[in-house]
């Protein structure tokens, strides 16, 4: 219960006090739409045209999508920070990308059992050609945050921050979904932490679908999720902190 409440109270903006000379969320957010329109530019992604701009007006929230605007208050679980902003995680990731590699790449392969559980972030991987693994498996790559989306995997927490595969690439059981920063600007253990909270992996089963014993989080739930997003110096001080305060409650 206590890591769960470290977890919720890193989250709501709790945990590490607010720097007024941080960047505030808002400025991030311009950048990361700005570097998304070079990448589509470049025809390195593709243009969202479904994607989601939360903002706010007279105290209110507001999201616009398909050129529609209506408010959202009652979809906002919590007060953040003034600095802070709200917004869906695919509006910030690619959820499930494919890679685009070289056949004879050496990759790491990552079965569930090597996706370890509970509030660390931990991982381990085989070593395959790409060719043996490009098909059939989810697609992964360093800096990726990867979720067990099966009972009880989801619930037991099995996700990380993927790091050091060979050639930079991977993939893993199918049993995963994936987010994917383009823009290599956010600090994907915040994400990480989000995805580790009592909150989401509540949310998460209540979007169940599938037989017992085979029960599964959607794509839909992953992106439409909306998640608090501080600025980037308080993400670092936040996971800093998180990993301190799990790290002690381990040793307890």
């Amino acid at each position: 219960m206590l890591k769960k409440s470290i977890l919720q109270e890193a989250v709501h903006g709790k945990l590490v006090p607010q720097d007024p000379s941080d960047e505030p969320a808002s400025v991030l957010l311009e950048r990361i739409r700005s570097e998304k329109e070079r990448l589509i530019q470049e025809g390195k992604i593709k243009r969202d045209n479904h994607e989601s701009v939360i903002f706010r007006r007279d105290n209110s929230h507001y999201e616009k999508l398909d050129g529609i605007e209506r408010c959202i208050d009652d979809e906002i679980p919590f007060e953040i920070p003034n600095s802070w902003e709200w917004i869906r995680l695919g509006a910030l990731f690619a959820v499930n990308p494919r890679n685009n590699i070289s056949d004879d790449a050496i990759a790491g392969f990552m079965p569930m059992p090597l996706l370890k559980d509970g509030f660390n972030n931990s991982h381990t991987f085989e070593k395959k050609k790409w060719k043996e693994i490009k098909s059939g498996f989810t697609h992964l790559a360093n800096n990726d945050v990867a979720i067990a989306k099966i009972t009880p995997c989801f619930q037991n927490r099995k996700s990380a921050v993927i790091h050091d595969l060979p050639s930079g690439y991977g993939a893993g059981t199918t049993e995963l979904h994936v987010l994917r920063d383009y823009t290599k600007i956010l600090y994907m253990p915040y994400f990480l932490i989000i995805c580790k909270t009592h909150a989401f992996i509540r949310d998460g089963m209540k979007n169940f679908s599938g037989t017992a014993g085979q029960q599964r989080v959607g794509k839909d739930f992953i992106s439409n999720y909306l998640v608090p997003l501080p600025p980037m110096n308080e993400q670092k001080r936040i996971v800093q902190k998180v990993n301190v305060v799990i790290e002690s409650c381990t040793i307890l």
